[in-house]
């Protein structure tokens, strides 16, 4: 398994994810075929989703929290926006 030698991400990076995790779970969306799909967020949406919580974060926090989590894999990138890695439907 890899090991990663970096710090941890500092926890109020950690709460954005959790929040972006939780909106993107509560918005997912039905394929055609039925199986769930994670929705694509574009940056500014994705920001505007943490600005609506009570983390209580300004625009540049929550860029820098989304480049951080983008840089460890917790985001990725397709076309325009953004999707949360590994999100589990139940």
């Amino acid at each position: 398994m890899y090991e990663d030698d970096r710090p941890p991400l500092p926890d109020w990076i950690l709460d954005v994810y959790e929040t972006v995790l939780e909106h993107v779970t509560d918005q997912r969306e039905s394929t055609p075929n039925g199986q769930p799909s994670a929705p694509t967020l574009s940056r500014d949406q994705l920001t505007e989703v943490v600005l609506t919580t009570d983390l209580e974060l300004e625009p540049q926090d929550v860029d820098h929290a989304v480049d951080r989590l983008h840089d460890r894999g917790y985001l990725y990138e397709v076309d325009e926006g953004l999707r949360v890695t590994d999100v589990s439907y139940e």
